[in-house]
């Protein structure tokens, strides 16, 4: 409990976690915690979860699904039909989120997250459903695509993001950062608290 727990991580050359199980971590304190981790030293990173992954715990470092990016890295891609879920926390932080996407200057690698019909990202009240870590001047692009049901903030940074919602449900606010940011909404329902970024 003192220094962390991971459920499934992966490093190295194209790297690939598919889960169609149930990766639940209870982790008492402060310590961090990681459901479904995807870090490519080169060529493709992706998660494929189908199953349950539930991280529960007040720690400030969590993430339901993660991927890194390298140098190296060609191709980043989050997909989702099961369940992804962040509870139990007591503190606001941008460093707890249900799906944690890195960062790398200069790379212009779309890192995708998609989420598909019957799929559901839970954040909690106290953490966000989807960011890009690093600093907001940070120009990685993302796209998201919903047919699914998120529960929490997104927030990206200064790529040229694009958000597309066809089907399902969005709850929360959502930052797309300074870029010039694309929205496309045909479908679904949706509860935005707010909507920012470059547009």
């Amino acid at each position: 409990p003192s220094s962390g727990s991971d459920g499934i991580d992966a490093l190295g050359r194209s790297a690939t976690v598919v889960n169609e199980g149930t990766v639940g971590i209870n982790i008492p304190g402060g310590a961090g915690a990681y459901g479904l981790t995807a870090r490519a030293t080169a060529g493709a990173a992706a998660v494929n979860n189908s199953g349950d992954v539930t991280i529960n715990g007040a720690g400030a470092s969590a993430a339901a699904v993660s991927t890194g990016m390298y140098a190296a890295t060609t191709e980043l891609k989050i997909t989702n039909s099961g369940l992804l879920e962040l509870k139990g926390g007591t503190t606001n932080s941008a460093t707890r989120r249900v799906v944690e996407l890195s960062s790398l200057a200069g790379s212009t690698i779309v890192q995708q997250v998609e989420n598909l019909a019957g799929g559901i990202i839970r954040a909690d009240a106290f953490s966000y459903a989807i960011v890009l870590d690093g600093a907001d001047a940070i120009t990685n692009p993302v796209q998201i695509t919903n047919n699914g049901r998120i529960e929490g903030p997104i927030l990206t940074r200064a790529g040229n993001d694009t958000l597309i919602q066809t089907a399902g449900q969005l709850v929360g606010s959502v930052s797309l950062g300074a870029g010039a940011d694309n929205l496309q909404a045909s479908g679904g329902g949706n509860n935005w608290q707010h909507i920012h970024g470059g547009c």
